[in-house]
């Protein structure tokens, strides 16, 4: 299934900044602690494969965090350290995960 992310004010008003657009599936964004970033999981680079993905919160275009084999489940910035963490799905690396840069 296609889908983009979008921002949209808080309260509701407003019209709705897309910041991702194409023929894949854009999900499960998440804001980095400062606002500064936003990760997300896409399988813009091998469909059916989602992949964690980072890119400026103000927009710009999406950058490969890391290469996984298989797919990502979740994509989540860690508060123990700096950068972004994700998800392998179970069964293939139960319990594991993989740190991103920031």
């Amino acid at each position: 299934m296609l889908s983009d992310l979008y921002v949209v004010e808080a309260e509701g008003g407003g019209t709705p900044a897309q910041l991702t657009s194409g023929a894949w599936s854009d999900r499960t964004p998440a804001w980095s602690h400062d606002g500064s970033r936003l990760a997300f999981l896409s399988d813009r680079i091998t469909p059916g494969y989602q992949l964690p993905h980072t890119m400026p919160a103000d927009g710009g275009e999406p950058a490969l965090a890391t290469t996984l084999v298989g797919s990502a489940e979740s994509a989540t910035w860690s508060s123990a350290a700096p950068g972004c963490w994700c998800s392998p799905p179970i069964p293939a690396r139960t319990g594991s995960t993989v740190a991103l840069a920031p």
